[in-house]
């Protein structure tokens, strides 16, 4: 079966089994969507694998990093066309471009690097085109599930405590917002800090 993806390719089902053509994410099978999902996974890891190398920034860097505009990095490039022209007009970058030689602007490196990024961009643009639709459709689902969930919650907390059948059926919850609960006063108490007059 053929069908359509947000990204506005084509792409064969992940199985052969029988789906009515109208069926989507929200209305197929579970047992469907289960297979489609982890063919999707293969996918992407295959992807992975044709780019090695692939950075993973801590988010503090990442906050700090530089991002390119759309279309920014294609207008910088005439720069780089003109340093290899006149190259002594640059020469007070030399320590700054991040090369090989600190005494020496080195445009052809420059170059090289954001041709890589020039490449890379679309590839970027092509994983957002999917992952946002699949972050927007667990938030559409999020909306419809977690609020009455948490009104669940709320309303089994208290029993627990008075039941231990109750308290045993839901532990993984209760220990799941516990964790929560005890990260949040640690974080609080660390940005408190100690009281007055306490010895570090």
């Amino acid at each position: 079966m053929v069908f359509s993806s947000p990204m506005g390719f084509t792409k064969q089902s992940a199985t052969e089994d029988t789906v009515e053509a109208s069926a989507d994410i929200l209305t197929m099978p579970l047992d469907e969507l289960r297979k489609r999902a982890s063919a999707a996974i293969d996918h992407l890891a295959q992807a992975d694998a044709l780019l090695p190398g692939l950075l993973e920034l801590p988010v503090e860097v990442r906050r700090h990093s530089s991002h390119y505009r759309d279309g920014e990095a294609e207008a910088l490039a005439d720069l780089l066309d003109l340093a290899a022209e006149r190259p002594t007009l640059f020469e007070v970058l030399a320590d700054k471009d991040e090369g090989v030689d600190p005494t020496k602007f080195e445009p052809d490196l420059l170059r090289e690097r954001l041709d890589r990024v020039l490449v890379l961009s679309p590839v970027l643009a092509a994983a957002r085109r999917f992952a946002n639709p699949v972050s927007d459709t667990c938030m559409h689902l999020g909306n419809l599930t977690r609020p009455v969930l948490l009104a669940m919650y709320e309303i089994v907390k208290p029993q627990a405590k008075r039941n231990a059948t109750i308290a045993s059926r839901v532990k993984a919850v209760l220990d799941f917002y516990s964790a929560i609960g005890r990260a949040g006063a640690a974080t609080r108490k660390a940005k408190k800090g100690p009281p007055a007059g306490t010895a570090p």
